[in-house]
């Protein structure tokens, strides 16, 4: 999950997308004690952005930023903080309606609603579709095939052991190839 919003973010720095990425820890928010915005100001801070409070709020309300909240199961439910996060979190996104956003969460822990949100589950590959995503990221060339060929035989070696678990992650597999 956090994986998918670093990548999400980082195509949002290579100009891939057309809004300026936005990460946002829902640990490291709900430690803080923070609201949302006061947070991500004091992240924009850290970095000495110039008037980072000015420049957080014009692009939220454009509409030009995208928001990553990672990790809404990581917040610590012994203090009772997820209803408290879940609730400043849609504020922030109602206020900001017009950015786009995405929260993740593991499916175990999917016991949270968020009204106006599209729920996706990211599926694990099966051992068939570890191979066909190898054998189609190095193509049908001899060099490529050859290489497939050879990152498969490598992935099943017993000194591989916890490497085929991770490539059932499709990014993680990616990151792996």
């Amino acid at each position: 999950k956090t994986t998918f919003l670093k990548h999400v973010a980082l195509r949002g720095v290579n100009g891939d997308l057309k809004a300026v990425p936005i990460f946002i820890g829902l640990k490291q928010l709900s430690d803080s004690g923070l609201s949302v915005f006061d947070f991500v100001v004091n992240q924009f801070d850290v970095c000495d952005f110039p008037d980072a409070k000015v420049y957080l709020d014009k692009l939220l309300k454009e509409g030009t930023a995208i928001l990553l909240f990672d990790g809404l199961d990581e917040v610590n439910v012994t203090r009772d903080e997820q209803p408290r996060l879940i609730s400043d979190v849609e504020m922030f996104t109602w206020k900001y309606d017009k950015c786009q956003r995405l929260i993740t969460c593991r499916s175990a822990a999917s016991n949270f609603t968020f009204r106006g949100y599209t729920y996706v589950e990211m599926a694990d590959f099966t051992q068939d579709e570890i191979r066909d995503f190898a054998r189609n990221w190095y193509g049908t060339t001899s060099e490529g095939a050859d290489r497939g060929a050879l990152f498969l035989s490598e992935l099943d070696k017993p000194e591989s052991k916890g490497l085929p678990d991770q490539a059932r992650v499709p990014l993680l597999l990616a990151l792996i190839l």
